[in-house]
C-alpha cells in the first residue's frame, strides 16, 4: 500500500516492498534498504512519526489519503484551515474580510492544556471564520478559510 509523508516538509509517496534481506523502503523514486528494523526507535504522535535511527532523528507527517485526494481536487489548499487536533477556541485574532500575511496568528487553540497559535499558511483575505471563543471541535474541522488566490 502506497502512503503519502511529509518529510521536511515536502510531500512525499512512499510505500514498503519485500527485498532479499527483508523490506526495501520506496520514497519516490530512491530505495532504501530497510535490513535491520528492530535498530529503529518510533514514537507516534497524532500524525506524526518520530524515527530514531542510525544516531539520525527524523520526523514524518502523515497525510490521510481521502484528505489528500479531496485537497487535490477542490482548489487550493491553503484555503480552508482545519484544526490539527481536537481542542477549544480560547482567543480568535481575525475576522472575515481582514487581509493577512504568511505566519499570522489567526486564532488560538488549547488541546489537553497546551495552547497552540493556528497560523495562515499564506498571505490572503479572511473570507469565514467557522468558529467561536469557546467552541470544542474535533481533529480536522475547519476553523478559518481564505479568499481564494486571484487566478487560482
Amino acid at each position: 500500500m502506497r502512503h503519502s509523508l511529509t518529510i521536511g516538509g515536502t510531500e512525499h509517496e512512499v510505500w514498503l516492498a519485500r527485498a532479499p534481506n527483508g523490506y526495501s523502503l520506496h520514497v519516490g523514486d530512491h530505495v532504501i534498504a530497510a535490513t535491520r528494523p528492530d535498530d529503529a526507535i518510533i514514537a507516534v504522535d497524532g500524525d506524526q512519526v518520530h524515527i530514531h535511527l542510525d544516531a539520525g532523528t527524523y520526523t514524518v507527517q502523515y497525510t490521510d489519503p481521502v484528505q489528500r485526494h479531496a485537497r487535490h481536487g477542490a482548489g487550493a489548499s491553503d484555503d480552508l484551515i482545519e484544526a490539527p487536533m481536537p481542542g477549544t477556541v480560547i482567543a480568535i485574532n481575525v475576522a472575515e474580510g481582514v487581509a493577512v500575511a504568511r505566519n499570522d496568528t489567526l486564532l488560538v487553540i488549547e488541546s489537553m492544556k497546551l495552547e497552540t497559535a493556528v497560523k495562515a499558511p499564506r498571505d490572503g483575505t479572511v473570507s469565514t471564520v467557522h468558529v467561536t471563543v469557546g467552541k470544542t471541535f474535533d481533529r480536522a474541522t475547519p476553523l478559518v478559510t481564505l479568499a481564494p488566490e486571484a487566478g487560482a
